[in-house]
């Protein structure tokens, strides 16, 4: 993940700090990513790689520098 760009690298702190001020300028995305978090943690939303057809565990979301909500799997060894 980079983040808030190519070039600098925040901390993680910085990257917390950042998703809950997202989330706290939007209350009525919190609702819905809150709805979306109960359905990925009991495992009803999955990604698809178009490529391979393969289906993924959605793990987490987080905002970009551009405020777009990205949903993300888990590293596959």
């Amino acid at each position: 993940m980079v983040w808030p760009n190519k070039q600098t690298s925040a901390s993680y702190a910085d990257f917390y700090k950042w998703n809950i001020k997202c989330l706290d300028e939007s209350p009525n995305d919190a609702v819905w990513l809150n709805e979306l978090c109960i359905r990925m943690s009991d495992y009803r939303v999955k990604l698809m790689d178009e490529d391979s057809n393969e289906k993924y565990e959605a793990y987490a979301f987080y905002f970009d520098v551009d405020r777009t909500i990205v949903i993300s799997t888990p590293r596959r060894n």
